[in-house]
Protein backbone atom coordinates (compact mmCIF):
# COMPACT_ATOMS: atom_id res chain seq x y z
CA UNK A 1 0.00 0.00 0.00
CA UNK A 2 1.04 3.55 -0.84
CA UNK A 3 1.00 6.28 1.05
CA UNK A 4 -1.22 9.01 0.86
CA UNK A 5 0.32 12.60 0.56
CA UNK A 6 -1.32 15.65 1.67
CA UNK A 7 -0.69 18.24 -1.16
CA UNK A 8 -1.80 21.70 -1.73
CA UNK A 9 -0.91 23.91 -4.68
CA UNK A 10 1.32 21.08 -5.94
CA UNK A 11 3.56 21.28 -3.14
CA UNK A 12 3.86 18.43 -0.27
CA UNK A 13 2.48 19.98 3.44
CA UNK A 14 2.27 16.47 4.68
CA UNK A 15 5.99 15.86 5.25
CA UNK A 16 6.98 16.89 8.55
CA UNK A 17 10.24 17.80 7.96
CA UNK A 18 9.31 20.33 5.34
CA UNK A 19 6.40 21.57 6.98
CA UNK A 20 9.70 23.09 10.12
CA UNK A 21 11.83 24.02 7.26
CA UNK A 22 9.22 26.06 5.60
CA UNK A 23 8.52 27.57 9.17
CA UNK A 24 11.57 28.55 9.90
CA UNK A 25 12.20 29.73 6.83
CA UNK A 26 8.89 31.77 7.34
CA UNK A 27 10.02 32.56 10.73
CA UNK A 28 13.79 33.76 9.39
CA UNK A 29 12.61 35.84 6.49
CA UNK A 30 9.71 37.84 8.12
CA UNK A 31 12.13 38.29 11.80
CA UNK A 32 11.92 42.15 11.39
CA UNK A 33 7.97 42.26 11.38
CA UNK A 34 7.85 39.94 14.53
CA UNK A 35 9.96 42.30 15.94
CA UNK A 36 7.86 45.03 15.68
CA UNK A 37 4.36 42.73 16.67
CA UNK A 38 6.20 42.08 19.47
CA UNK A 39 5.97 45.41 21.27
CA UNK A 40 2.03 45.74 20.76
CA UNK A 41 1.93 41.84 22.03
CA UNK A 42 2.91 43.04 25.31
CA UNK A 43 1.34 46.09 25.55
CA UNK A 44 -1.64 43.38 24.90
CA UNK A 45 -0.68 41.38 27.43
CA UNK A 46 -0.17 43.98 29.65
CA UNK A 47 -3.07 46.06 29.62
CA UNK A 48 -5.69 43.49 28.13
CA UNK A 49 -5.22 40.32 30.09
CA UNK A 50 -3.20 40.96 33.41
CA UNK A 51 -5.83 42.72 34.49
CA UNK A 52 -7.90 39.83 34.42
CA UNK A 53 -6.33 38.40 37.62
CA UNK A 54 -8.62 41.28 39.47
CA UNK A 55 -11.71 40.66 38.53
CA UNK A 56 -12.09 37.45 40.79
CA UNK A 57 -12.46 40.50 43.29
CA UNK A 58 -15.98 40.88 42.22
CA UNK A 59 -16.20 36.80 43.54
CA UNK A 60 -14.19 37.18 47.30
CA UNK A 61 -15.24 39.03 50.27
CA UNK A 62 -12.38 41.42 49.42
CA UNK A 63 -9.85 42.69 52.11
CA UNK A 64 -7.76 45.25 51.05
CA UNK A 65 -5.06 44.18 53.94
CA UNK A 66 -5.81 40.78 53.41
CA UNK A 67 -5.37 40.94 49.11
CA UNK A 68 -6.88 39.27 46.72
CA UNK A 69 -5.48 35.65 47.16
CA UNK A 70 -6.05 36.31 51.28
CA UNK A 71 -10.12 37.17 50.72
CA UNK A 72 -12.42 34.82 51.18
CA UNK A 73 -14.45 33.11 48.39
CA UNK A 74 -18.13 34.03 47.77
CA UNK A 75 -18.90 32.65 45.42
CA UNK A 76 -21.52 34.72 43.62
CA UNK A 77 -22.93 36.17 46.59
CA UNK A 78 -21.90 39.55 46.13
CA UNK A 79 -23.92 39.25 43.05
CA UNK A 80 -26.74 38.27 44.90
CA UNK A 81 -26.79 40.88 47.36
CA UNK A 82 -26.58 43.27 44.64
CA UNK A 83 -29.34 42.38 42.64
CA UNK A 84 -31.71 42.16 45.53
CA UNK A 85 -30.66 45.58 46.72
CA UNK A 86 -34.06 47.96 46.18
CA UNK A 87 -31.80 50.32 44.36
CA UNK A 88 -30.58 47.98 41.68
CA UNK A 89 -33.80 48.84 39.68
CA UNK A 90 -33.09 52.48 40.19
CA UNK A 91 -29.27 51.93 38.86
CA UNK A 92 -29.66 49.67 36.08
CA UNK A 93 -32.46 52.48 34.84
CA UNK A 94 -30.53 54.94 35.17
CA UNK A 95 -27.21 53.11 33.24
CA UNK A 96 -29.67 52.38 30.34
CA UNK A 97 -30.61 55.63 30.14
CA UNK A 98 -27.68 57.21 30.34
CA UNK A 99 -26.03 55.46 27.80
CA UNK A 100 -29.05 55.97 25.78
CA UNK A 101 -28.38 59.76 26.14
CA UNK A 102 -24.88 59.36 25.65
CA UNK A 103 -25.21 57.92 22.33
CA UNK A 104 -28.32 60.08 21.44
CA UNK A 105 -26.05 62.94 21.35
CA UNK A 106 -22.13 61.93 20.62
CA UNK A 107 -23.51 59.97 17.75
CA UNK A 108 -25.16 62.53 15.26
CA UNK A 109 -23.75 65.74 16.16
CA UNK A 110 -20.55 64.94 14.87
CA UNK A 111 -21.75 63.87 11.29
CA UNK A 112 -24.12 66.81 11.42
CA UNK A 113 -20.94 68.91 12.05
CA UNK A 114 -19.16 67.43 8.86
CA UNK A 115 -22.40 67.35 6.89
CA UNK A 116 -22.38 71.38 7.76
CA UNK A 117 -19.12 72.07 7.25
CA UNK A 118 -18.83 70.07 3.71
CA UNK A 119 -21.55 72.45 2.61
CA UNK A 120 -19.61 75.40 4.01
CA UNK A 121 -18.48 77.66 1.26
CA UNK A 122 -15.91 79.96 3.28
CA UNK A 123 -12.72 77.75 3.40
CA UNK A 124 -10.94 79.30 6.02
CA UNK A 125 -14.20 79.34 7.88
CA UNK A 126 -14.56 75.20 7.50
CA UNK A 127 -10.73 74.89 8.18
CA UNK A 128 -11.33 77.03 11.42
CA UNK A 129 -14.13 75.23 12.67
CA UNK A 130 -12.47 71.92 11.94
CA UNK A 131 -9.32 72.98 13.92
CA UNK A 132 -11.07 74.18 16.67
CA UNK A 133 -13.63 70.75 16.82
CA UNK A 134 -10.44 68.94 16.52
CA UNK A 135 -7.82 70.33 18.52
CA UNK A 136 -9.22 68.72 21.85
CA UNK A 137 -8.60 65.24 20.78
CA UNK A 138 -4.40 65.71 20.31
CA UNK A 139 -3.63 67.64 23.16
CA UNK A 140 -2.77 65.41 25.80
CA UNK A 141 -3.69 65.70 29.36
CA UNK A 142 -0.70 66.78 31.14
CA UNK A 143 -0.84 69.50 28.19
CA UNK A 144 -4.00 70.73 29.60
CA UNK A 145 -3.46 70.26 33.50
CA UNK A 146 0.11 71.59 33.25
CA UNK A 147 2.23 71.29 36.20
CA UNK A 148 0.07 71.59 39.37
CA UNK A 149 2.50 73.55 41.34
CA UNK A 150 2.30 75.91 38.15
CA UNK A 151 -1.52 76.09 37.86
CA UNK A 152 -2.11 76.42 41.76
CA UNK A 153 0.49 79.35 42.24
CA UNK A 154 -1.88 81.42 40.39
CA UNK A 155 -4.27 81.12 43.88
CA UNK A 156 -2.06 79.85 47.01
CA UNK A 157 -0.51 82.11 49.34
CA UNK A 158 3.03 83.11 49.51
CA UNK A 159 3.08 82.56 45.65
CA UNK A 160 4.08 84.59 42.71
CA UNK A 161 0.60 84.00 41.22
CA UNK A 162 -1.14 87.04 39.89
CA UNK A 163 -4.38 86.47 42.08
CA UNK A 164 -2.71 86.78 44.97
CA UNK A 165 -0.58 90.06 43.88
CA UNK A 166 -3.75 91.47 42.93
CA UNK A 167 -5.63 90.67 46.30
CA UNK A 168 -2.39 92.06 47.80
CA UNK A 169 -2.32 94.93 46.37
CA UNK A 170 -6.31 95.73 46.82
CA UNK A 171 -5.72 95.52 50.33
CA UNK A 172 -8.15 92.65 50.60
CA UNK A 173 -7.41 89.64 52.91
CA UNK A 174 -7.25 86.37 50.23
CA UNK A 175 -9.64 83.56 51.29
CA UNK A 176 -7.22 81.36 51.89
CA UNK A 177 -5.83 82.89 54.51
CA UNK A 178 -8.87 82.23 56.76
CA UNK A 179 -9.29 78.69 56.00
CA UNK A 180 -5.65 77.96 57.47
CA UNK A 181 -4.17 76.71 61.09
CA UNK A 182 -2.45 80.25 62.40
CA UNK A 183 0.96 77.86 62.61
CA UNK A 184 0.50 76.99 58.87
CA UNK A 185 4.08 79.39 57.41
CA UNK A 186 2.06 79.95 54.46
CA UNK A 187 -0.99 81.78 56.51
CA UNK A 188 0.68 85.43 56.40
CA UNK A 189 0.01 87.35 53.40
CA UNK A 190 3.49 87.95 50.67
CA UNK A 191 5.18 91.13 51.20
CA UNK A 192 4.41 93.72 49.40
Amino acid sequence: MSKSKAVYLGKDVGASTGLSKRVKRILRDNAELYLILLVPLCWLVLFKYIPIYGVQIAFRDFQATQGIWGSTWVGLDNFIKFFQNYMFGRVLKNTVLLSFYQLLITFPFPILLALALNNTLHVRYKKAVQMITYMPHFISTMVLVGNPSRSLSYFLPNSSGRAWKTASEWGNTPFLKESMPPSCPTADPPPR
